[in-house]
């Protein structure tokens, strides 16, 4: 969650690869350092342990903020306990 910049109860977008699931829900912290993304109540519905996720987040900006705002991409490695920051530019 820190690494993305997401926010306790933050909604989120989470799209399954492994099933093709799409749903809303919210972020829960896990332990500092555990590299646990989980599913919970009817969400856990949407998918199982090794499923390959997707997590997306949405801002609203006015359009000077918008200019200089600058979208995160973070890949996360084995057990999601390493992750890789992509730079993007607003154009991409």
């Amino acid at each position: 969650m820190e690494a993305a910049g997401f926010l306790h109860h933050e909604k989120i977008l989470v799209g399954n690869i492994t099933n093709g699931e799409r749903f809303e829900t919210y972020c829960i912290p896990a332990p500092s350092g555990s590299g646990e993304i989980a599913l919970n109540g009817a969400a856990a519905h949407k998918g199982k342990p090794g499923d390959l996720v997707v997590i997306l987040s949405f801002v609203s900006l006015d359009p000077e903020e918008a200019a200089v705002w600058e979208p995160r991409l973070i890949l996360v490695g084995n057990k999601n306990l390493s992750h890789e920051l992509i730079p993007l530019s607003p154009t991409q």
